[in-house]
This record gives C-alpha cells, sequence and structure tokens, in this order.
C-alpha cells in the first residue's frame, strides 16, 4: 500500500516536470516571436508595448526555471523513505533528541494533529495525536483508562518539564 502511494506520488511529480517543461519551451517561444517582432517594428509604441510584454514573459520564464530546478532534487529511494518513516514513527524520541530545532518542531507536528487547548478552570488539555499515533496507541496493551485519562488533560507539571528548586 505504501509502495504503491509512493510510486504514485512519484509518477505524479515526472508529470509536473514535465508539464513545467513544456510551459518553459512554450515561454521561451513567445520570448522569441517578441524579439523577433521587435527587431521588426519601428514604431516607438508598438516597440515600448512589445519590450512590456517581454518583461512579463521573461519573469515568467525565471519563475519556471526556478520550480523546475528546485523541483530537480533527486527523490529519495523508497526503502530508504519507509524505513525512515517507521523508524520515526515507531521511536518519535529520535526527532525529539536532537539538537536541531526544526526536527523538534516536525517531531511534534508527525505527533499531533492540533495544539493544546487552554481552559482556565481546567488548564491545559493535550492535543490530539496523529492517526499513526492514535493507531499505536490503540494497539498498546496498557490500561485503557490510564489513556483516556491522558488524552484529556495535560498532567499538573504542565508543558514544560519540572525544574529543580534553586
Amino acid at each position: 500500500m505504501f509502495q504503491t502511494t509512493w510510486e504514485r506520488h512519484v509518477a505524479s511529480f515526472k508529470e509536473r516536470q514535465v508539464a513545467a517543461r513544456h510551459a518553459l519551451s512554450g515561454i521561451e517561444s513567445k520570448i522569441d516571436n517578441l524579439v523577433s517582432r521587435i527587431v521588426a517594428t519601428s514604431q516607438p509604441t508598438l516597440i515600448g508595448a512589445y519590450e512590456g510584454e517581454l518583461k512579463k514573459l521573461e519573469r515568467r520564464r525565471i519563475a519556471m526555471s526556478e520550480k523546475i530546478d528546485s523541483a530537480g532534487i533527486l527523490m529519495p529511494d523508497f526503502e530508504e523513505t519507509y524505513s525512515t518513516a517507521i523508524s520515526v514513527i515507531s521511536n518519535p524520541l529520535i526527532l525529539w533528541q536532537n539538537q536541531d530545532v526544526r526536527l523538534k518542531r516536525a517531531a511534534v507536528r508527525y505527533a499531533f494533529t492540533s495544539r493544546p487547548q487552554y481552559d482556565r478552570e481546567n488548564g491545559y488539555s493535550s492535543a490530539k495525536a496523529s492517526l499513526p499515533f492514535q493507531l499505536l496507541q490503540s494497539l498498546s496493551p496498557s490500561n485503557k483508562e490510564n489513556v483516556m485519562k491522558m488524552e484529556t488533560v495535560v498532567g499538573d507539571t504542565g508543558i514544560e518539564p519540572v525544574t529543580p528548586a534553586v
């Protein structure tokens, strides 16, 4: 199932690349056409109009070229990506223990579908776990009452770890 989805994603990516290259060649042919018109025209008004259109096409050409260049990054191998994803899902602490703040933010985004909500009377409630973590939690042999309690309210210490008294 994962490999089929991956293959569809890769095929879609390649189709977008082909479409972008086709659009770029169309823009370049329009630019060539406008340049030849500018050379053949002697009227200043037409030359000004052609030059304005040429500037617009040049901006579109640059944007399309950047889009193709940025998307030209090689896609990683399915097996490598799959094993990385499974290892992160099975142990998200790997990302959290990394010193890179971006990876810690990614770990939070992977684990939760929303931010924790605050209620004046009850304090913070835990954010809803993402689908893979809900599935893993439902398969866990732990006490269901504790799981339900953990899903509704953040503990008394709050979100931040407890710091020792000075």
